[in-house]
């Protein structure tokens, strides 16, 4: 009995630590904003459940904004405001941007690239 009773504790923690799923991100970041903060971002990201492939952080309001790879010519056709706290259980990726300033954007091709971070060149 107990050497069953082992092997399934042994079974359940091995299962547990191989967990692949590259969608939990380790991080410590945590954004200054509550999860409830209005953020921007297109219907791509909530409805269709694309990737966030570019992220920005206004230099004139601090406003987020989180985008796919999706194309539109129009963003008032597309947009849609969310709170912080729901993009993150989109993407929990999202918070390794936490403290990414103001004026700044972050660009990758897909969820499991790394962010590359830049100055914006809008003025």
């Amino acid at each position: 009995m107990t050497l069953k009773i082992f092997s399934a504790t042994f079974i359940l923690i091995t299962l547990n630590s191989c967990n692949t799923d590259t969608t939990k991100h380790m991080t410590n970041k945590e954004f200054k904003e509550s999860y409830n903060t209005a953020v921007f971002t297109t219907k791509f990201v909530t409805t269709d459940k694309k990737d966030i492939t570019k992220v920005t952080h206004e230099k004139e309001d601090g406003a987020w904004q989180f985008f796919s790879n999706d194309h539109f010519d129009n963003f008032e056709d597309v947009a849609k405001i969310v709170g912080l706290g729901e993009i993150i259980k989109m993407d929990s990726s999202i918070l390794e941007l936490a403290d990414m300033k103001e004026g700044y954007v972050a660009h990758r091709n897909s969820k499991s690239d790394k962010w590359i971070i830049e100055e914006s060149k809008q003025p």
